[in-house]
């Protein structure tokens, strides 16, 4: 549930050790959600693979950051098999 609209670019990554991982930009889903209402967000395993995250290799499966405030609030975080279309990297 995004609490305030993000003020800058906001990335959700996966980490598979030093120098190893990924990060796909998701400012323009979370501009286009409603504040204050639960939304799901999908990101294909793929857009972390093509960007270098080491799928065996994980160690950190969700890191978000945000170049200025943001306020949400997770729940039912998970890595799983969901139906939205493999090139379709943080967009809405």
């Amino acid at each position: 549930r995004l609490d305030a609209a993000p003020t800058g670019p906001v990335s959700i990554a996966m980490g598979c050790g030093a120098d190893c991982g990924a990060s796909v930009p998701v400012t323009p889903a979370l501009a286009a959600a409603p504040v204050g209402e639960w939304r799901t967000l999908a990101i294909p395993l793929r857009c972390f693979a093509r960007t270098g995250a080491e799928m065996g290799r994980i160690e950190t499966p969700l890191a978000i950051t945000s170049e200025g405030p943001l306020r949400l609030a997770l729940s039912d975080v998970r890595i799983a098999s969901a139906n939205v279309p493999q090139d379709r990297c943080g967009t809405p």
